[in-house]
Parts: C-alpha cells; structure tokens; sequence
C-alpha cells in the first residue's frame, strides 16, 4: 500500500502558459524557490531541480524522468534521485508526481498536482506531511507566478 496527495488550484491564465511555467527553468526557479533547473522538455526527458543558496552544495535534489508528456495537458515525473543535504530517504519508494491541466476557458484553468508512492509506514510520515503541506505552497506560488506572467 502507498499513500498519495492530490491538490489543486484554479488560476487565472492560459493553458499555454501555466504549461511553460512548468517547463522553462526560469520559471521553475521562481515558483519553485529553486536554485538551478534543467530540463528536456519531452517524454523520457529529464527534470532536474536544486534548492538552496549555493549551486556547489544544495541543499536538496530531485532528479526525475518526465512521462506521460502531452503538450498542453500535463506530465509526469518518475523519481529517480532525492538527495537533501542531510542525506537520503530513510525509505525506499517509487514515488511520481503527476501535474495536469484542466482547462476552463481560453484564459483560465485548474491546475492540479498528485504524487503517488508515499509508504504507509511510519517512517514516511515526516516526507508525506512535508509533501502535503510543500505542495499548498507551491500551488499557490504557481498561481500568482501565472496570473503575474
């Protein structure tokens, strides 16, 4: 058994754009608070992403294979590495966040986040309230890094 987090959030933009926001490393670095981004924007491509102040030592890496790639509508990544400073996982898990697009009109739509593969033990409970309360954020910093494109 695994756990899962799904959340949304309507923002007021096209989907065009809410897409390349997900995409383009500039934009990942500003919502996402991250230091450096690199991505192959296409299926089996990669998404890498690293936070903190300095780029020779971050603080936490996450290294994924984008799947599921349909331009406009969303795409998923397939964890293959999760480095924090402190070390790695004290579990292991095949874990996949899954970002889509619904569209409402021509300039607006909900955008919706799930990531699967969370152990149910208790040693993932820190990870998984982590995860659940980080991704509030980030939905909301996805909105208002939209909505002020």
């Amino acid at each position: 058994m695994s756990r899962e987090i799904s959340q949304s959030i309507e923002i007021n933009q096209t989907p065009e754009n809410i897409f390349i926001a997900l995409l383009n490393p500039s934009a990942i670095a500003a919502w996402w608070g991250a230091k450096t981004a690199i991505v192959v924007k296409e299926n089996n491509g990669i998404y890498a992403v690293s936070w903190g102040n300095n780029i020779d030592d971050p603080d936490y890496i996450t290294i994924s294979t984008i799947r599921n790639f349909e331009p406009l509508k969303g795409f998923s990544l397939e964890y293959l590495t999760y480095v924090a400073k402190t070390g790695r996982l004290p579990f292991e898990a095949k874990m996949i966040v899954h970002f889509s697009i619904v569209p409402i009109n021509e300039s607006n739509a909900t955008f919706k986040i799930k990531q699967t593969g969370f152990p149910d033990d208790q040693i993932a409970d820190n990870y998984f309230e982590g995860c659940n309360i980080g991704w509030k954020q980030v939905l909301n910093n996805i909105k208002e890094y939209c909505e002020n494109m």
